[in-house]
């Protein structure tokens, strides 16, 4: 079947990867100290070995869920590839990647193969951390710190700061990741998929997801009370956030339309947020 180029780009799902490769990046801004060519240099390899990385963890996670997809018109793009591209794309690219990591920086490679680590227990088939209602939800609060810190760790040595911002960032996509399995909801129900959604019910893991982001808002606050971050940091998510929880009350117990819709606003907020703090903060130095 010949495919374009556009169909692989799809069906690797690189709109998630950069998401996810975001925590990365985010991580690099709070860790950069200057801006000259060797450090623009760092974070263009921060963002590509991040990128493969990610995208080689979001193809095992399509080729063991493959079957379970086929029901799910959101991942319709899987269907045009094969199932085997994605088992070979993973077993080729991750040790590529990991060795360019540990080429890049020392601990840089440490981290991220502590993120190949969990993302690869996390889709492994039947076993895997995704077939456990609340380990799945660890899992992606687990690997979106990693990922901060892998970015931070690219530029100066991790530290407890590092740790606590990064738990802002893990709540956030913590969330994100309990309304990704409301969405999904009709479709792991009808596979069995044991997600927090189908466990617990729509209307509560929708409120669980709310609060993930409440707590994340007031670690926010904390950082902002603490020094850790400044004004200019705190307001722009603060705001995303408010912004959000106000959008939840309209969109919330809606239609599978409306879980897409608000998923996409929110999301659109935060990444927005996001380039505005790191923009923000690369501009002081």
């Amino acid at each position: 079947m010949s495919l374009s180029i556009n169909q692989f780009i799809q069906a690797l799902r690189l709109k998630e990867v950069a998401i996810l490769s975001g925590f990365f990046m985010i991580g690099s801004a709070f860790g950069i100290h200057t801006i000259d060519s060797h450090e623009i240099v760092k974070l263009g390899l921060v963002l590509f070995i991040s990128t493969g990385i990610v995208s080689s963890l979001y193809s095992l996670n399509a080729y063991t869920d493959n079957v379970k997809d086929e029901i799910n018109p959101r991942l319709d793009s899987l269907k045009k590839v094969s199932r085997q591209f994605f088992l070979w794309y993973f077993i080729v690219s991750l040790p590529v990647f990991l060795a360019c990591s540990f080429t890049f920086h020392y601990d840089f490679g440490l981290l991220t193969s502590v993120l190949a680590l969990v993302g690869t227990l996390y889709s492994l088939p039947r076993f895997g951390l995704k077939n456990n209602p609340l380990l799945g939800t660890v899992a992606h609060f687990l690997f979106s710190v990693t990922a901060f810190n892998a970015g931070y760790a690219a530029f100066q040595d991790i530290s407890l700061d590092s740790f606590y911002l990064s738990c802002y960032f893990g709540l956030i996509f913590s969330g994100g990741h309990l309304h990704h399995q409301v969405i999904d909801y009709e479709s792991d129900l009808k596979s069995s998929v044991k997600t927090l959604a189908v466990w617990w019910g729509v209307a509560r893991t929708e409120f669980g997801s709310l609060i993930l982001f409440t707590l994340a808002a007031v670690v926010w606050i904390g950082s902002l009370y603490q020094g850790r971050i400044g004004k200019e940091e705190f307001v722009p998510l603060f705001v995303a956030y408010l912004i959000q929880a106000t959008t939840f009350i309209r969109y919330r117990n809606g239609s599978y339309q409306d879980r897409i819709d608000y998923r996409s606003g929110y999301r659109f907020l935060y990444l927005s947020a996001f380039v505005l703090v790191a923009v923000l903060r690369l501009w002081k130095l």
